[in-house]
């Protein structure tokens, strides 16, 4: 596959590269449909994805071994992803030098945000320029396909289709700038599992076959975003059905974003959705401007729920992304 240019926004702190400052752009999914079961054991799917300027910021020094720091201390050591796409990296390279790595995180955790694979993937672009290995997307890509579904998207960035697990990668025309909310209210992770992978496999084992489709729905979004078209009526995720299951509390956040965004519907580019992104928790819905999203923010947060307002981007490596 072509890769375009990366997403993570790498940018020097020191002399000779000496230490290196990475953004890592969190997702949304504007459509997530599951196909089927495949032979592997995963599941075949079709999803568009689409970068956001909600993002982790990691600082990536020289160092004798690969170690992480991160403001969230749950999140400290060599289980973290980031750590594994750096010992990925490693082996694969016969890499002897280490690297120190300081996490600060905004991402909020097991969302289907994409903020762990976002890390991995800003962790492999900031040390292939650190160690020197001259290595575009396309060597970085074969690495990042076997850490995560979302890691060879989260590479590049910008709006994609996924097709295979999510990790066959392919540039669309950007989604013009957007403003969306972001309500991220219920706990993932009942009983303190930090971990994503049984959140994933859990909501995967509560579809059935009646929530699997043919592509189609993902497959008109791409038409309309080729065409320049309308998105917002061709937004789907399959997991719309049982999420309210298996997260307490998501109904009542989805009530309220929707009911504080009911003042903008009908409006140019107005509301659409809400919708979950990924397996969820995390739902959105795009609003017309930034003061009017600033208003569905604060009156979630007044009924108590943890709200983000972002845009859609659609960043390279030679300047930050720009909002709408």
């Amino acid at each position: 596959m072509t890769a375009p240019p990366e997403c993570p926004q790498v940018s020097r702190v020191a002399d000779r590269g000496i230490a290196l400052k990475v953004h890592a752009y969190a997702k949304v999914n504007l459509t997530l449909e599951v196909l089927g079961r495949r032979t592997d054991g995963y599941h075949e799917v079709r999803t568009v994805l689409q970068t956001i300027d909600l993002a982790d910021t990691l600082h990536v020094t020289p160092g004798d071994r690969i170690s992480l720091r991160c403001s969230d201390s749950e999140l400290d050591g060599p289980d973290n992803l980031a750590c594994r796409a750096a010992e990925a990296l490693r082996q694969e390279t016969g890499e002897s030098r280490g690297a120190d790595i300081r996490l600060e995180k905004r991402i909020p955790v097991g969302m289907g945000l994409g903020g762990g694979s976002a890390d991995a993937a800003a962790t492999l672009v900031a040390l292939s320029r650190m160690w020197g290995l001259g290595w575009d997307n396309g060597h970085l890509l074969d690495i990042a396909s076997t850490l995560g579904a979302d890691i060879p998207f989260l590479l590049t960035g910008g709006t994609a289709l996924g097709t295979g697990r999510g990790d066959q990668v392919e540039a669309l025309p950007p989604l013009p700038p957007r403003w969306m909310v972001l309500a991220c209210q219920p706990d993932p992770y009942p009983g303190n599992q930090r971990n994503p992978a049984p959140k994933t496999a859990r909501l995967y084992s509560m579809i059935t076959r009646c929530d699997y489709t043919d592509g189609n729905r993902t497959a008109a979004l791409v038409a309309s975003l080729r065409a320049g078209g309308d998105t917002e009526a061709l937004l789907y995720n399959a997991f719309e059905r049982v999420a309210p299951v298996a997260f307490d509390g998501l109904t009542e956040a989805w009530t309220a974003l929707r009911e504080a965004a009911v003042p903008y519907a009908g409006k140019q580019s107005g509301p659409g959705g809400p919708h979950l992104s990924g397996t969820g928790p995390a739902i959105y819905t795009f609003v017309p401007s930034k003061p009017e999203g600033e208003d569905v923010v604060s009156t979630l947060k007044s009924k108590g729920v943890k709200a983000y307002l972002v845009s859609t981007i659609n960043p390279n490596p030679h300047r930050e992304g720009t909002g709408p």
